[in-house]
């Protein structure tokens, strides 16, 4: 990703790291990662918990409606 779109990975590290993060990038690792647990969050809420399926074609058949109707969802908005 580094040589494609000049993005480069950043861990956030325990508080008792030896080479701890500089605040300012501790800080915006913290705030990207709230931002994106909360978009998983909101879009495992809309799914349902279990996908009841007996065989491998209907749990595929299934799995292309819901993201079929969560597609049709979110362009509803």
């Amino acid at each position: 990703m580094s040589e494609a779109g000049d993005i480069r990975l950043v861990a956030l590290r325990r508080k008792n790291a030896k080479v701890p993060l500089p605040p300012e990038r501790g800080a915006l690792c913290h705030t990207v990662r709230q931002q994106v647990e909360s978009a998983f969050r909101v879009i495992s809420q809309t799914l349902p918990h279990k996908i009841h399926a007996v065989a491998p074609q209907g749990f595929l058949l299934k799995l292309n409606a819901l993201i079929i109707a969560y597609a049709f969802a979110c362009f509803a908005k």
